[in-house]
């Protein structure tokens, strides 16, 4: 049980198979091309558009934390309001007029 959790954490598996790296490749492969696919429909200038596909493949993982980030600081909530309903005050002025 020692030598299990020591290779567990030291990231030894007992089974090792080359086709968990072939996984492994394959998951990478269509995370990167969902960003870039992402990037390219984005609504900014084409130099933009370079420099985040560059920054997303010479740099991966911080490079797609980078973009998810600006992703979420430039999204568009307006379909939040169909989640959690009208503001506060809306309703106050809806109660009001009752």
């Amino acid at each position: 049980m020692r030598e299990t959790i020591i290779r567990f954490f030291t990231i030894q598996p007992l089974n090792e198979h080359p086709l968990i790296y072939w996984g492994l490749l394959v998951a990478w492969l269509i995370l990167l091309g969902a960003t870039m696919a992402s990037i390219r429909v984005q609504p900014i200038s084409l130099t933009m558009r370079w420099v985040w596909l560059v920054l997303v493949v010479l740099v991966p993982v911080v490079g797609m934390y980078l973009y998810l980030i600006r992703c979420l600081i430039c999204a568009d909530y307006s379909f939040m309001k169909f989640v959690f309903g009208p503001p506060a005050k809306a309703k106050e002025k809806f109660v009001a007029k009752k």
